[in-house]
């Protein structure tokens, strides 16, 4: 199912416009894409609307090297394994 941009901002529309009280926008820093690592930018229908109305964060993590990432997996991994050695019975 092929959407044109215009469809694509009547279904923005729509969406923000079903929002009671207030309405969170989410974006992943980094992503992976038929195995190439992108980063993706905001919605356009975003800097349509109002900007008074908006409030974006602005508080910015760092994005980790494969490095980081690699050795923050093993000292998770590590913090499992010593919880369930913990544990044993």
């Amino acid at each position: 199912m092929k959407i044109t941009l215009k469809k694509s901002g009547v279904l923005a529309y729509v969406g923000i416009t079903r929002a009671q009280k207030t309405l969170t926008f989410t974006l992943c820093k980094e992503r992976r894409q038929y195995g190439e690592l992108i980063r993706p930018e905001p919605s356009r229908f975003l800097y349509e609307l109002p900007q008074d109305d908006l409030h974006w964060d602005t508080n910015k993590k760092k994005v980790l090297s494969a490095q980081e990432k690699q050795e923050k997996g093993q000292k998770g991994v590590a913090g499992l394994k010593a919880m369930l050695a913990r544990h044993k019975p």
